[in-house]
């Protein structure tokens, strides 16, 4: 908690789409772990402590919080299929006065990510709607992956090149 406790602050923007622009933080900070479905699947766990296995963290900057979360926003990052592997490498935990109030965790390897809170862009593509098999393809489009690999590469995180995930496993 001192690094988040020291790294700098930012403010929410209403451009950044919802839920973001509606989220009260003023922190964000990444987190490069090797998560694991069962065990580890976000930085912080249900009792509120941080997990054994991270690796990096680094506060995002006030122009590294708008692109990410503008593109996390958008319905033109999610619509393709995802695997049930979910073993997350990043995670974004946002704080307000040094206090959760969300965490994502993304996993490239299968195309899949989880949030705390509901991000309706993920639920755009249904299929089967209206039937007890309706179901959304919530997997990152190409542009999706391209907006978490490029902010990767600016923090210098696992995701930061295509061959990564295949090399670090």
């Amino acid at each position: 908690m001192d690094y988040v406790k020291s790294s700098p602050t930012i403010e929410p923007n209403q451009s950044n789409g919802i839920p973001f622009s509606t989220l009260d933080y003023n922190k964000i900070i990444a987190y490069d772990f090797k998560g694991d479905e069962e065990l580890y699947d976000a930085p912080i766990d249900k009792q509120g402590n941080f997990i054994p296995i991270i690796e990096k963290q680094q506060f995002l900057s006030q122009e590294q919080a708008d692109k990410i979360l503008n593109a996390l926003a958008k319905k033109s990052s999610y619509g393709e299929a995802s695997a049930a592997c979910f073993n997350p490498h990043l995670g974004l935990v946002f704080f307000n006065d040094n206090k959760k109030v969300n965490q994502i965790s993304i996993c490239l390897d299968c195309n899949g990510s989880t949030s705390e809170i509901d991000i309706p862009a993920r639920r755009h593509r249904v299929f089967n709607k209206g039937t007890d098999e309706e179901y959304s393809f919530t997997g990152f489009t190409p542009q999706g992956k391209a907006a978490v690999t490029e902010l990767c590469r600016a923090i210098n995180f696992y995701y930061k090149s295509a061959d990564s995930t295949k090399a670090k496993k």
